[in-house]
């Protein structure tokens, strides 16, 4: 009798493990159930081979799969990064009074190209889907971050995807050999198209596509919005506090010397390494060495491949993707990095880039800093996100078929250390994924915030309007500055930079 039981229990464990699969290339990819059964996940499925040894800074390869089954529960490698992002992460926490520790840097590899799918455990065809792209100034970040684990996401009724995509050095690199220098840029786009030609599988919708990004993941949207190689690959965005590649148009010359430095300070000769030479060096000392010269964050160049142009010249010229739009930013973006220290760095590091000191003249914030801190946050959150931010929603709304919608997320968390941090730089994200960490000050007002950003998002995948019955969130029009502030209260009003935005005549 007790052998019967245990032969049925198997068969029915069995079951429910071989359900939760589907296949690419007749190879079998098998996930698993979530502890509560709402979701399925399938978590490291690579979808372009490892661009490593001859195929670093090479376009990606699609992946193909050769084994019968690959098993899909457990979460791949980051990319080669240093610990930017881990920091941030201790920030917060510090900043909230709770423990740095929670978190640590995950494995990384040059293997790293890997997406993570989520879906409902009861699934139905044709679910939209949601990719988001992380940020990290595209030196540092990975796909399963704790804000954006999609689970909680997945169980409202979609299929949620996270990409991985080449940081820092590994994933922009203008070497004069090189036809070719947005690798990141590239990965996504390679992410997209698989998902694209796969999603269906598992029972998304491969024409209901919505990307979604925040701060540089949010940048990268902002080139995929102009890339000829991205057309047709979404039909609706969703873009969170970025915008700075507007308001500054990188040139190429810099990341053009950088990589020579690199390839002259890799070399034993004192005659700078040729790109075959790079491939063979450690992936360890390329990345440390990398960034003792590349101080800046790493972004698309013109690289006459895949951005051709300026983006701010492509949505002048209505050159873009035409899709549906989510975008705003956050009331205290660059808050919780202006205190005395946090702020000398910040400035000998944006000084660098040679572009600030067009707009900001930092020695005057600087006499500021001790007494007018919401001044200067007011200033560069105007310059680097808001600002820019209306200008793409402007251009994206100019096109007839096109809506747009603008936020202000200003919530501030209960508490003196809340205060301090203000509705910082990533404060949205636990609101949309419902990743709440436990040391986060989280009310029955945040939990439902939590509800209404998430269902506001949540038919916004499913129908191109995130307006719901609790809330009215009227569509963008040209130079009027109106968002949805998602506060204590949701309530619409004219954004507190637009004169500021005016005066900057972006």
């Amino acid at each position: 009798m007790k052998f019967n039981i245990l032969i049925s229990a198997l068969i029915i464990q069995i079951n429910l493990f071989s359900d939760v699969s589907f296949s690419v290339d007749e190879t079998k990819i098998i996930g698993q159930i979530s502890n509560d059964k709402k979701t399925q996940s399938f978590l490291g499925v690579p979808y372009a081979e490892p661009p490593i040894g001859d195929l670093r800074w090479k376009e990606p390869i699609p992946k193909v799969f050769i084994k019968d089954e690959f098993f899909a529960d457990r979460f791949a490698s980051a990319c080669m990064q240093e610990e930017r992002i881990v920091d941030w992460y201790k920030g917060v926490a510090i900043g909230f009074g709770g423990d740095p520790n929670y978190i640590s840097k995950p494995d990384i590899s040059e293997d790293c190209l890997y997406l993570n799918i989520w879906r409902p455990n009861n699934t139905s065809d044709s679910l939209p889907v949601h990719v988001f792209i992380h940020g990290g100034a595209n030196k540092a970040g990975w796909a399963y971050e704790p804000n954006y684990v999609g689970d909680k996401l997945a169980s409202k009724g979609i299929i949620a995807v996270t990409i991985s995509y080449r940081l820092g050095i590994f994933g922009f690199f203008s070497h004069p050999e090189l036809s070719k220098s947005n690798f990141a840029l590239l990965d996504i786009i390679s992410a997209l198209k698989w998902i694209k030609n796969n999603i269906h599988l598992v029972g998304g919708d491969p024409n209901n596509i919505t990307i979604a990004g925040e701060s540089a993941g949010a940048t990268n949207i902002e080139h995929l919005l102009v890339s000829d190689l991205s057309a047709g690959l979404f039909s609706k965005a969703i873009h969170q506090s970025a915008g700075w590649s507007i308001s500054y148009e990188l040139d190429n010359e810099s990341p053009a010397k950088n990589a020579l430095k690199l390839a002259l300070k890799l070399s034993s000769n004192n005659e700078a390494l040729s790109i075959n030479e790079l491939r063979k060096i450690n992936s360890e000392k390329i990345l440390v060495t990398a960034n003792e010269i590349f101080k800046l964050g790493y972004w698309s160049v013109l690289d006459n491949h895949s951005i051709k142009k300026p983006i701010k010249e492509s949505f002048a010229n209505g050159d873009f993707h035409n899709v549906d739009l989510i975008i705003g930013s956050n009331a205290d973006e660059e808050l919780m990095y202006i205190d005395n220290e946090s702020f000398k760095e910040l400035v000998e590091e944006r000084e660098e880039w040679g572009i600030y000191n067009k707009v900001i003249d930092f020695e005057d914030l600087s006499n500021h800093l001790e007494n007018d801190l919401e001044r200067i946050n007011f200033v560069l959150s105007s310059i680097n996100y808001v600002c820019p931010s209306f200008y793409i929603a402007d251009q994206v709304s100019s096109v007839i078929n096109n809506k747009v919608w603008f936020y202000s997320f200003d919530k501030v968390r209960f508490g003196k250390k809340a205060q301090e941090m203000g509705a910082y730089h990533g404060a949205e994200l636990p609101y949309i994924f419902d990743t709440h960490d436990a040391w986060l000050p989280t009310s029955y007002q945040d939990e439902y915030l939590t509800k209404i950003i998430q269902n506001s998002w949540l038919n916004f995948m499913k129908t191109g309007n995130p307006n719901i019955d609790e809330i009215d969130w009227p569509r963008h029009k040209p130079s009027q500055f109106k968002v949805l502030s998602f506060d204590k209260e949701l309530n619409s009003k004219i954004h507190d930079s637009k004169d500021f935005c005016l005066s900057l005549n972006i």
